[in-house]
């Protein structure tokens, strides 16, 4: 097992959400860019689905907000689905676009692990530090507000995206918050973690060559269990807030579906962590979460579903706009039909 670098950070975006998620912080008024089909101040009655799609590293939110556009209409289901991409920027946004001092900013994998925003940069000074996790939280529960007949909530990443969904499922504690205003009923919660490059596990144990799981035998990765790979150092203080043990029994116990490419399987593929603890987990993102899905089956019985999707490799728009992508939105399948696509993306 090698010690290789995590993948480096891209370059700023090109395109900046024109509107903006505001919260208050500390009597701060804070933000973020997003995407959004409906207007969260007008609400609608009709909408009974939320669909809420993370970007991938390159922080291209307005490509995402496309793709779940084009997989909402592919499902007949515009009608009653409100579709959200919110941006998660590093720095070099904020300096390539001139962005103004309340828009929040991480680095390149702080919001991909729920670490707080940036704030003592000499050039971007922030006076308060938001979690990214903090910032989901906040968009599900003003969903809950805006649309009073909401049933559900579909939290869906690709690739770092899919990092993003795989820990925020394990640490969240928003789920059990949220409510429908007219029944009063509980609102279901869905997380959809398409071919990240890593996953955090609960345990030690990894998979080893006998087709178990143990504790690797690796002086040179010793790091291979600290968050956000594992549990047992590290945790940020989103995670930390929810515990180890809550952190178990959420991941295990929450509807959460795998969705992988069957193509996703290249090892030098671009973007994709090749660091000591990432390598613990598999050699390619298709086997890495095979080797996880069957983790938390066999040591932890979680019946979590598992959808690969057949002849698809890096592409969100693909892994989404197919039948088994839309079948885990919107939980049933709708008529396959030909579009053009690009063959990967982040």
């Amino acid at each position: 097992m090698l010690t290789l670098a995590t993948p480096e950070a891209p370059a700023q975006v090109d395109t900046i959400g024109e509107d903006r998620f505001v919260m208050d912080r500390e009597g701060v008024k804070v933000s973020v860019p997003i995407y959004t089909s409906h207007d969260f101040d007008k609400g609608s009655e009709e909408v009974t689905i939320a669909f809420i799609f993370l970007h991938g590293t390159l922080r291209n939110a307005g490509r995402y907000m496309d793709w779940g556009v084009a997989a909402t209409e592919r499902a007949e289901a515009t009608g009653h689905t409100v579709v959200v991409s919110p941006q998660f920027l590093m720095e070099v946004d904020i300096n390539e676009h001139g962005l103004s001092n309340d828009v929040l900013f991480w680095t390149n994998n702080g919001w991909k692990q729920g670490d707080l925003s940036r704030r003592s940069t000499e050039e971007n000074p922030r006076s308060v530090r938001v979690s990214s996790y903090e910032v989901m939280d906040e968009i599900l529960l003003r969903l809950a507000a805006s649309f009073p007949n909401l049933e559900r909530v579909v939290v869906a990443g690709h690739s770092a995206g899919g990092q993003f969904v795989n820990r925020y499922a394990a640490g969240s504690m928003a789920e059990e918050t949220l409510v429908n205003t007219t029944t009063r009923r509980p609102i279901g919660v869905r997380y959809i973690v398409s071919n990240p490059s890593s996953y955090v596990y609960i345990c030690e144990r990894r998979p080893d060559a006998e087709g178990g799981f143990s504790v690797p035998e690796n002086d040179d990765c010793e790091n291979f269990d600290r968050y956000k790979y594992g549990l047992s150092d590290g945790l940020n203080a989103y995670m930390n807030r929810a515990g180890v043990d809550r952190i178990r029994v959420n991941l295990t116990t929450r509807d959460v579906v795998f969705l992988k490419g069957a193509e996703d399987n290249d090892p030098e593929a671009r973007y994709l962590d090749q660091s000591c603890p990432a390598m613990a987990q598999g050699t390619n993102r298709f086997d890495r979460g095979i080797a996880y899905h069957r983790y938390l089956a066999e040591l932890y019985g979680a019946q979590h579903e598992f959808i690969v999707v057949p002849g698809v490799g890096h592409s969100a728009s693909r892994m989404f706009g197919s039948e088994g992508g839309r079948r885990a939105i919107f939980h049933s399948a709708a008529p396959q039909t030909q579009h053009q696509d690009e063959a990967s993306s982040d």
